[in-house]
């Protein structure tokens, strides 16, 4: 048959058929669709475990930074302290942003650029090995051991040992990869013993530019008209893409993202994937803190004079500009960053450096810790009545959801309320708290899900 005659067929059953009937309403009183944000993803019995990893900008700009970390710090524990049990079983690592020349992209390190110690860069840099300088560690691990028996790798407190690990100075390379450094020190083989198979994973970037971590060195080659001139505004021109994507050009700029196909800079997707994989690709065993440049917007690019030069040439402005004991302190928009904490979704948190008390930048950190670790109070405050779902998943099971109904009359056994705890640091001093008849299985996940 034709394809003419086909048509010709199915129009004469149309024409001589009955029409089919309305329609009915679909569904008329189902409620509408409702869209929740996930506010919590917990171990129902909570992992005591912590690898903790601080990735610190050593470059020229980062003393003061430094500084305000180092006196917040005890505000951080604090935190980690308050959970159900104390401070979780701790390795604590501290690590510089410098990673010198070399690029992912290429085998050998690009030519040194600058002068060492005072912001050059050369070789691989301090490659992602754990620092600690002349911290009092008793052992030959580099990292701080804290066990919730009592027993520690190092005298004295660990506030002071971590002071010691985090002076890492001022003269690291301007070139800040941080990422870059991050999925290195997490490699297989780079720093033995550290990373525990079951513990949750924690990590803390302190900078006050963005990631510039390099997939070719050329990027670091000298002043030409391909590149400009030899600064770390090359970081955003090569690693960055706006709308309009002019980000070469004078004025500010609007829907800033990492430039996924540049060249010269690596996306921040692999760094991502990176994490997750140090943890098996589990996200829930994984957290993100980022202390860095205040996410100004509009991100603008302007000409200035750089200290001892007589040209003004393309910046980034700088998002936030403060005072401390040391004199003036700048921090520039985090594009990169922030896209990195963004893909971490609920285990990221993203917070100012642009302040000399970062007390508030370590509790916000800390309390992005406890979540992950297996804290049940609630990140922020959901609208009254509230309208939230608790989902009930197993590892040995994960297709299987097992939904908590709410407490109240004839509700027994396994249900959850949402109660007023004012051990709960932070707005809204709330906790979801779950009433169980039997103890949850080991392999046991609890998420709380609200329209908010």
């Amino acid at each position: 048959m034709s394809v003419r005659q086909s048509l010709s067929a199915l129009l004469l059953i149309s024409a001589c058929s009955p029409p089919d009937p309305a329609p009915p309403d679909a569904s008329p009183d189902a409620p509408p669709e409702v869209s929740r944000t996930e506010l919590l993803t917990y171990k129902a019995i909570a992992n005591p475990d912590l690898d903790l990893l601080f990735v610190i900008d050593d470059s020229p700009s980062m003393q003061d930074k430094q500084n305000s970390l180092k006196a917040a710090f005890p505000m951080l524990i604090a935190q980690l302290s308050g959970i159900n049990g104390g401070i979780p079983n701790l390795h604590l690592g501290v690590i510089s942003s410098d990673m010198g020349t070399k690029g992912s992209g290429v085998t050998a390190a690009g030519p040194s650029v600058g002068q060492l110690g005072q912001g050059g860069c050369a070789q691989s840099g301090k490659n992602g090995a754990l620092l600690h300088a002349t911290a009092p560690i008793t052992n030959t691990d580099a990292y701080l051991t804290v066990e919730r028996a009592g027993t520690q790798n190092f005298t004295g407190t660990l506030s002071a040992a971590f002071s010691t690990m985090a002076s890492l100075g001022a003269g690291g390379c301007g070139f800040e990869q941080d990422l870059q450094a991050l999925r290195r020190a997490l490699a297989v083989g780079t720093n033995p013993g550290f990373l525990r198979d079951g513990a949750n994973l924690a990590v803390v970037i302190l900078t006050d530019e963005d990631d510039c971590s390099i997939l070719d060195p050329a990027i670091l080659g000298p002043e030409s008209a391909p590149l400009g001139p030899l600064q770390s505004f090359r970081c955003f021109r090569f690693g960055v893409e706006c709308s309009p994507d002019t980000v070469n050009d004078v004025g500010a700029k609007a829907g800033c993202k990492p430039r996924a196909a540049s060249a010269y800079i690596e996306d921040v997707t692999p760094f991502h994937q990176a994490l997750l994989a140090a943890k098996g690709g589990d996200p829930r065993k994984v957290s993100l803190g980022v202390i860095a440049g205040a996410s100004a917007l509009p991100i603008e690019v302007e000409l200035r004079t750089p200290a001892g030069g007589t040209t003004a040439l393309p910046s980034l402005r700088h998002s936030c500009e403060y005072t401390t004991n040391l004199g003036l302190a700048v921090a520039d928009p985090p594009v990169r960053l922030a896209a990195l904490t963004t893909l971490m979704g609920s285990r990221g948190v993203m917070t100012s450096v642009c302040s000399e008390d970062l007390t508030p930048a370590a509790i916000d950190v800390g309390q992005g810790i406890k979540r992950l670790v297996g804290d049940t109070c609630l990140p922020r405050a959901i609208p009254q009545p509230a309208n939230c779902v608790v989902i009930e998943t197993r590892d040995s099971a994960p297709g299987v959801k097992t939904t908590i109904e709410p407490c109240g009359p004839g509700i027994g056994g396994l249900c959850y309320a949402i109660v007023d705890d004012a051990t709960c640091v932070g707005a809204p001093h709330q906790r979801l708290a779950i009433t169980r008849s039997d103890a949850p299985a080991q392999d046991a996940w609890v998420t709380l899900s609200c329209a908010l």
